[in-house]
């Protein structure tokens, strides 16, 4: 039988916590077509960065975006997070 819609499952407020918790490390904006998408922690940003992956970095401005079309870049950056 389903809940009524009124009301939340158990562990609901747990997860809205941590959703709402400042993340544990800094993190850079991800801008695709100068909008935030989301975000990358710093210390991967770098990894990208040294793997040779088409990033586009502004530590002033405190973001990270793709580099060239954002589709490819992203797949790429993808491909290279599943290896």
């Amino acid at each position: 039988m389903s809940q009524p819609l009124s009301s939340s499952p158990p562990w609901w407020p747990s997860l809205r916590d941590r959703a709402h918790r400042q993340p544990a490390s800094p993190r850079a904006d991800l801008r695709v077509d100068g909008r935030v998408a989301g975000s990358v922690a710093w210390p991967l940003v770098e990894l990208l960065v040294e793997a040779g992956l088409p990033l586009v970095v502004d530590h002033r401005a405190g973001h990270v975006a793709p580099r060239g079309d954002a589709s490819d870049a992203l797949g790429e950056v993808a491909a290279w997070l599943h290896r």
